[in-house]
């Protein structure tokens, strides 16, 4: 049977991520690649995976029972040198600034509020005059890969 159009359908459009994201959760990524989140799990840290992803962090605030992953969304849209060093990566993640207000961390990294507050409480990350540091961010993210 043939697909129909229909003429009140809009037509396509390309979708895109703001720029100001930087890490994506796993329904992200399985919408981007198309597939379930098995497939996406079993690509992560995996270097014989067809689809590997090298660049993924355990956010999940600890003791956790599951993970929380956060993937690099230039890695998931293209290709990256996946044998970078971390800092290296992670300074992308990061860019220049040295602190951070919690909100743009939200956005950054597809998070919530409450996480972010968990973390903090549990000193994961360091927030100085209402700032997350970057310092505290990249060790955080460093400890976290996966």
């Amino acid at each position: 049977m043939a697909a129909t159009h229909h003429a009140n359908m809009p037509p396509r459009t390309e979708l895109a991520p703001s720029s100001r994201v930087k890490l994506v959760g796993i329904n992200t990524v399985r919408a981007i690649r198309g597939c379930n989140a098995e497939m996406v799990l079993k690509s992560v840290g995996d270097a014989t995976h067809p689809n590997f992803i090298r660049w993924a962090f355990d956010v999940a605030v600890k003791p956790a029972r599951t993970r929380e992953l956060r993937f690099w969304m230039d890695e998931i849209c293209g290709a990256v040198d996946k044998w970078a060093e971390p800092e290296i990566v992670i300074g992308k993640i990061l860019g220049d600034r040295k602190s951070f207000p919690r909100t743009e961390i939200e956005i950054q990294w597809t998070m919530s509020a409450i996480t972010i507050s968990h973390l903090v409480r549990a000193g994961e990350i360091a927030e100085v005059n209402h700032q997350l540091t970057r310092a505290s961010l990249a060790a955080f993210l460093e400890r976290r890969l996966q």
